[in-house]
């Protein structure tokens, strides 16, 4: 009897150190602020393509929606969707560069700075991704020097600092640039070519180039726009198609990283221009259909998502579509969407489904590992 009771003491013991043990685990990452979420499968990937919607909050994909008649394709066909808080590290509300480099970095710095913090250097997701020996593209429908492009490519005290950024990004091991704003390229010719770089400004040397492997490669046209596409202002999804193919030949064994920005969603609501913004989400939406529908067979995880809400946007529909949904024209602290697409990559959320913007390069370059 005494050794019955012996070892039922015994058991009894060890089951509850063990459920202690088990409790505080839990307890200490469930409530730690650095850890809002965690996957529950590895799964590492070839490639990862990060869409940034400059400016797109979850009323602009509504009221997109609400425009067309059907819904978009990155609300249908993702494999999961959740939100991401975006405050700076000095302000609630962010601005493009403090939000590109929380993206990029997974560090929160004050709203201006691209990925320096306290006069440091942060490493960019471009840094990283060489670090794995990965091919690396930067894709904007603005100027290469923007905040966002700049934010993964380059290190700068403050977004004005265009020249600074730009000689950051020339220094850079990024493989290809695609932009516009090849008015401000072209004043930088000399500049570029003493870096043995590659300019190209036409949809057909741009083809005619990424046979082969080059130093660098910078495209700008005059525009990426949303519509009437010709050789010397393509369609994103073109350009999308063709830094793929390039680094798909060149980095095939290794993967890549390629971050894509649609701009003017921010830029037509920072205007209160409701159809603006409608055919610039419209224009994201389409090349993400597309760029997914390759990525879907070549062991690639894709991401939308947006670096902070642009314009107050109310969905009111019971009324027309106005500007006059817009409540402000400036960026707002409200959460934005994050889309992932892929089977391979399923993750639990906590809090509500929210995360924070520096989680998502967390996400990013565990994936990339």
């Amino acid at each position: 009897m005494k050794l019955l009771k012996n070892n039922f003491f015994k058991v009894l013991i060890a089951s509850l150190i063990l459920f202690c043990s088990i409790s505080i685990v839990f307890i200490s990452f469930y409530f730690s602020p650095n850890n809002s979420m965690f996957n529950i499968n590895t799964a590492n990937f070839k490639n990862v393509i990060l869409f940034v919607g400059d400016g797109m909050g979850e009323n602009h994909i509504k009221t997109t929606e609400l425009s067309n008649g059907y819904p978009l394709y990155i609300n249908t066909n993702n494999t999961f969707k959740t939100y991401v808080t975006t405050k700076s590290k000095n302000k609630e509300i962010t601005d493009s560069a403090a939000a590109a480099t929380a993206l990029s970095t997974g560090i929160k710095v004050d709203n201006g700075s691209i990925c320096k913090l306290d006069g440091n250097n942060l490493e960019t997701m471009a840094e990283y991704a060489k670090k794995l020996n990965k091919g690396v593209g930067i894709i904007s429908t603005e100027t290469l020097t923007g905040a966002t492009p700049a934010g993964f490519s380059a290190n700068a005290s403050n977004r004005q600092n265009t020249d600074e950024i730009f000689l950051s990004q020339l220094n850079s091991k990024v493989d290809i640039f695609i932009s516009a704003g090849k008015s401000y390229c072209d004043l930088k010719l000399d500049l570029i070519n003493s870096f043995n770089a590659s300019y190209v400004t036409t949809k057909s040397d741009l083809n005619n180039i990424i046979n082969n492997k080059q130093q660098k490669i910078i495209a700008s046209f005059n525009s990426i726009p949303s519509s009437n596409f010709n050789n010397e202002n393509p369609s994103l999804a073109n350009v999308c198609d063709l830094a793929i193919k390039y680094l798909s030949k060149f980095y095939g064994d290794n993967g890549f990283f390629l971050m894509i920005e649609e701009a003017h969603i921010d830029k037509r609501s920072h205007s209160n221009n409701i159809n603006g913004m409608i055919r610039h989400l419209n224009n994201l939406d389409n090349t993400v259909k597309v760029v997914n529908d390759w990525a879907k067979n070549n062991n690639t995880c894709v991401f939308v998502t947006a670096d902070h809400e642009t314009g107050n946007l109310e969905y009111l529909p019971e009324t027309e579509i106005a500007n006059s949904w817009y409540q402000s024209k400036n960026h707002t602290n409200k959460n934005v969407p994050l889309f992932c697409f892929s089977n391979k990559a399923n993750w639990i959320f906590k809090n509500n489904n929210v995360i924070d913007n520096t989680e998502v390069s967390q996400i990013i370059r565990n994936l990339l590992k």
